[in-house]
């Protein structure tokens, strides 16, 4: 480092004893409001599904976790950590079956790191399978004028717990 002086003596430069080299690391910055993908672990107790079995209907338990991608407004409420990395913040979020029909709506907390990680807990309503129509029995076999047994199943809303991974580098 070399300071000149004064315009008395343009040529003179002197020399600095100490040097110090600070490195500023700024507060991490997130919108206010965010709409971000999120993959959905849904978790129901006592949700049925239905079978062919010889061409017999059965119900059976389905009690596991199912998953389904959607999207998730979110309002970052708090942020927390030595440079403010961490966040805390509330959403409103809805799933999407296969088909492209709204499948859930949910309200739950998330916890992110920075814009790469961000999980989530929540709860909602989801449609799950409530019934057969169209003439369809559980233990009789699938009507004759019926080829697909899931078009005869009928869903309902249903509540469950939600967890939410999202995916905060995908952009809309």
């Amino acid at each position: 480092l070399i300071i000149k002086k004064n315009d008395s003596q343009p040529n003179g430069a002197r020399e600095t004893l100490d040097e110090e080299i600070a490195v500023i690391l700024p507060f991490y910055e997130r919108k206010r409001l965010q709409l971000v993908p999120v993959g959905n672990f849904v978790f129901q107790s006592k949700r049925q599904a239905f079978t062919l079995e010889n061409g017999v209907v059965r119900s059976v338990a389905d009690d596991d976790a199912k998953f389904e991608f959607g999207t998730m407004l979110l309002c970052n409420i708090h942020s927390f950590g030595e440079y403010r990395e961490y966040g805390l913040g509330i959403g409103l979020g809805y799933s999407l079956q296969p088909g492209g029909k709204s499948s859930s709506f949910l309200l739950g907390a998330s916890v992110s790191f920075k814009d790469i990680f961000r999980v989530g807990f929540g709860y909602g309503y989801t449609l799950s399978p409530a019934g057969l129509t169209g003439g369809a029995k559980v233990d009789a076999p699938l009507p004759a004028n019926i080829s697909n047994l899931g078009d005869v199943v009928e869903y309902k809303r249903r509540s469950g717990f939600v967890i939410s991974i999202a995916l905060p580098g995908i952009k809309f």
